[in-house]
């Protein structure tokens, strides 16, 4: 009876052994720089996030040295406002072993307000480009006159030729591209204000379709 069971028994133990277990949801951690409130930034619990740690906290550092200038700009001006530089970052998604944090950057001296748009986009703890984020390189291709056109259309411009190339600076709509993220919905791209609109209109995002875009529900 014992020798019929003990191979039963070892094989549930294996079983239990060997199953991926699901990894624990990654704990993010709210930061105002040196106490800045205008400066905030987000860092990641684990060894494997230490070098996109290590760039958001470098980013917050630069436009906290940025928004301390500001600050005494315009008190050296005797300005009635408060000149600044913000950082604002936002957890776009979070699924599985995927990330998607992006950051706006506000600047503001007077005149229109400036954004700056980065995102801090993660695979298993590894940083990924934008190409990455698509099905091929067909479909970044299809992608990129989709982009394109939804640009040239918003603005009744037209700006990009045939293949989706800006003909003044030699690029395609999605290498000006400032910051993508994924969301529930899918894949979008960012760019910040006066990349491909009026500076005034602030930053603009445009979704990529989903049959180009690898989408994860």
């Amino acid at each position: 009876m014992f020798k019929k069971l003990f191979p039963i028994i070892t094989a549930i133990i294996l079983i239990f052994a060997f199953s991926p277990i699901a990894e624990a949801a990654p704990t993010f951690i709210k930061h105002a720089y040196n106490k800045n409130t205008n400066v905030y930034y987000y860092s990641i619990k684990g060894s494997k996030y230490k070098t996109v740690n290590h760039k958001m906290k470098l980013v917050a550092k630069e436009i906290n040295k940025y928004d301390i200038i500001l600050k005494q700009a315009a008190k050296d001006e005797h300005s009635e406002y408060v000149y600044y530089n913000k950082l604002r970052p936002t957890i776009k998604y979070q699924k599985g072993n995927r990330i998607s944090i992006l950051t706006k950057e506000i600047w503001w001296a007077g005149g229109s307000m400036q954004y700056i748009c980065r995102s801090y986009n993660l695979e298993n703890g590894k940083q990924i480009n934008l190409k990455q984020a698509f099905k091929s390189t067909s479909a970044y291709k299809k992608a990129n006159l989709q982009i394109a056109k939804k640009i040239d259309k918003i603005f009744n411009d037209e700006r990009f030729d045939k293949n989706g190339v800006d003909p003044f600076t030699g690029k395609t709509a999605l290498q000006l591209v400032d910051a993508f993220y994924w969301s529930e919905k899918g894949l979008y791209v960012v760019y910040s204000s006066g990349t491909v609109g009026p500076s005034a209109a602030g930053h603009e995002s445009f979704k990529v379709s989903n049959s180009y875009a690898k989408y994860y529900k």
